[in-house]
């Protein structure tokens, strides 16, 4: 999926709000590689090696027009906490309402500096009653957290009309220091055998490995994709099938989790019922494949394995405040 040189022909400079999401982490690690990348994030905690990290808290309107009139990116990607899988319980509402403004302010100061912006949000902003929610779908979550993700979209949109969001359900390794991120809780619980806490509800999604998520936007970048898309695995899961397969790729004992069951009603609450998105947008523009959970869950085991996973965190960088 990669691009090689053309991406450092097309984009010399990326920076990425959002540093201690999984999802932010992963983008600056894999655009790393291939341009120059500065990254900002809420914990001074966080570094990322090959990126040049910048700790703050929240952004206003003058401080993104001074950040993007330092850094001077080719394009701005802001990973905040609608970034994070809902599945996760890392998105709360309060997070999400803070995002709002930061989001609003991230997204003016591109469009006025004429820097090219993107969103990462979520697939959960979606909830049945069928599978495979297309960009233009209308069955959505009725919960105050997928309300506050689609006023973050919308006001992205609104603000920079040139914004590319891509919604999506992102797993991967954790910039947190001590390692302590939702896939890393689970494979300990795994490994100690113990219930990852999945349970049997009806949940289902088509999560992807961060990791495949940043050469999807890589690509998306490089055409300079407007709009929304989704950008999503090739299957659709439920958690207790991701945990069974999750256990299966680290050759553990698979868990002892319930199975789905079938419900009149539509369930209600936060990324708990249908999420699953259609991907058919992204597979033509940018002539891709979406790729498998066996493919998704083999790349986290050669991350481990590779020390891929220790280069998101922990990483002896200098930081700086943001003004």
């Amino acid at each position: 999926m990669g691009t090689g040189n053309r991406m450092e022909a097309r984009v010399d400079t990326i920076l990425i709000a959002g540093l201690e999401t999984i999802a932010g982490a992963n983008l600056a690690a894999h655009f790393a590689d291939r341009c120059r990348v500065h990254g900002i994030s809420s914990d001074d905690r966080v570094g990322i090696a090959g990126v040049e990290c910048s700790a703050g808290a929240a952004v206003d309107l003058e401080a993104a027009r001074r950040r993007l009139a330092v850094v001077r990116p080719d394009w701005l990607i802001y990973c905040g906490p609608a970034a994070a899988s809902a599945w996760s319980g890392e998105a709360a509402l309060a997070d999400l309402t803070a995002a709002r403004p930061v989001a609003r302010s991230w997204a003016r100061a591109a469009a006025e500096r004429g820097c090219r912006f993107a969103l990462i949000s979520s697939d959960a902003v979606f909830s049945g009653p069928w599978m495979f929610h297309e960009e233009d779908g209308a069955s959505f979550c009725p919960s105050e957290e997928a309300d506050a993700i689609r006023a973050i979209e919308k006001e992205a949109r609104e603000f920079c009309p040139s914004a590319l969001v891509v919604r999506t359900n992102a797993f991967g390794w954790s910039p947190d220091p001590a390692g302590c991120g939702w896939l890393e809780r689970t494979v300990a619980k795994l490994e100690a055998g113990d219930d990852p806490g999945f349970g049997g509800g009806v949940a289902h999604a088509t999560p992807i490995a961060a990791a495949h998520l940043a050469e999807i936007v890589e690509r998306a970048c490089v055409e300079e994709l407007v709009g929304t898309f989704h950008v999503a695995g090739a299957e659709r899961v439920s958690p207790a099938r991701f945990a069974r397969c999750l256990a299966e790729a680290f050759d553990l004992a698979g868990p002892c989790v319930a199975t789905g069951r079938v419900v009149d009603d539509r369930p209600v609450g936060y990324g708990l019922g249908e999420t699953s998105l259609q991907t058919r947008k992204i597979r033509k523009a940018l002539c891709v494949a979406m790729p498998t959970l066996a493919e998704g869950l083999a790349r986290l085991r050669e991350e481990r394995d590779g020390g891929r996973a220790d280069a998101l965190r922990g990483a002896a960088l200098l930081h700086e405040r943001v003004a």
